[in-house]
């Protein structure tokens, strides 16, 4: 079992976060791409058991250009992604696919609801008779919170 050495001081900078802060969102997203690319393509190689060696012969380049492709770091062009795509018999670009617009809908309500309530003229034989109806209006959600509270 390995031991720590409790007299070692936890080490502290600020270097990396200074160097995450300067990586834009699109950077950030591209690389995660690149990265996905990489591996889906070393899943496609392992599934078909075939090398780095064997693969650069297929496709016509060097292992080292493998090495490079599978490292994550590599800005594929669509003409080596279409070879690899051949290669492996898998699908890494989805240039038939339509895009799908993306919809967002605004919705804006103001609800109320009407309480109403006749009370009939005679009620266990008195005589008095008045109406409340569309005498109160109060927001559902004020409404809704008396519901609940009761």
């Amino acid at each position: 079992m390995k031991q720590h050495n409790k007299n070692a001081k936890a080490y502290e900078s600020t270097v990396l976060d200074e160097l995450l802060s300067l990586v834009t969102p699109e950077e950030l997203a591209r690389t995660e791409s690149r990265m996905m690319l990489s591996a889906k393509i070393a899943d496609a190689m392992a599934a078909k058991k075939i090398g780095k060696k064997q693969f650069a012969e297929l496709v016509g380049q060097s292992p080292s250009v493998i090495t490079k492709w599978l490292s994550g770091g590599h800005n594929f062009t669509i003409d080596t992604l279409t070879d690899i795509q051949r290669v492996l018999g898998v699908r890494l670009l989805a240039l038939d696919e339509k895009p799908v617009p993306e919809i967002r809908y605004q919705v804006s309500a103001d609800l109320t609801a009407r309480i109403s309530c006749e009370i009939p003229p005679t009620i266990g034989g008195s005589s008095f008779g008045m109406s409340l109806k569309n005498m109160v209006t109060v927001p559902i959600s004020t409404f809704e919170r008396q519901i609940q509270s009761a």
